[in-house]
């Protein structure tokens, strides 16, 4: 039988560890919002911002603006080297329907490797008239455990063998 001055031990060893694990998995991803701006002027297609960075597990919360003339929307794709064309195999979110003329639509995106990408109106002819901008994702490509980096893993599995070991 455990006394309960084991047992309190074990329980807070294992309370440890989980406030561990929560706390690597909260300081490595981040929920940033954007407002991604859709516009014409000058006779060219635009979008503002031209370029948004990121890190690798981080949640972009994007607030699409359609100040132009005509409908538009917005896709983020995943492809590396970004595409030439308006074809995406890697999507990592579209908004759902064309925007209309000041409308807005919201898009979340969550960003699962590091590269250069590209986000961009896939209404016919609106990528290449100059409607894109860069996404560039910095850090490392997560290992199956999200949130979880490997000495969170290896202090985890230490702590749980001790748990183990002190229960024989």
């Amino acid at each position: 039988m455990q006394s309960p001055h084991r047992s309190s031990t074990l329980a807070g060893l294992a309370l440890l560890c989980a406030l561990l694990v929560a706390g690597t998995a909260a300081a490595q991803s981040e929920r940033f919002e954007h407002t991604v701006y859709l516009h014409e002027y000058s006779g060219g297609l635009h979008i503002v911002p031209e370029q948004i960075n990121a890190k690798v597990g981080d949640t972009l919360g994007l607030t699409v603006l359609n100040q132009g003339a005509a409908p538009h929307n917005l896709r983020v794709c995943g492809d590396t080297p970004p595409t030439p064309s308006q074809e995406c195999k890697e999507s990592w979110g579209q908004t759902r329907f064309n925007i209309e003329p000041n409308g807005t639509a919201p898009l979340q995106v969550e960003v699962t490797k590091a590269g250069t990408f590209e986000y961009y109106c896939y209404v016919a002819g609106h990528k290449g008239a100059g409607m894109v901008g860069t996404l560039i994702v910095e850090g490392e490509e997560k290992d199956g455990v999200p949130g979880l980096g490997i000495a969170s893993l290896v202090s985890l599995l230490a702590a749980l063998a001790i748990v183990r070991r002190t229960r024989r």
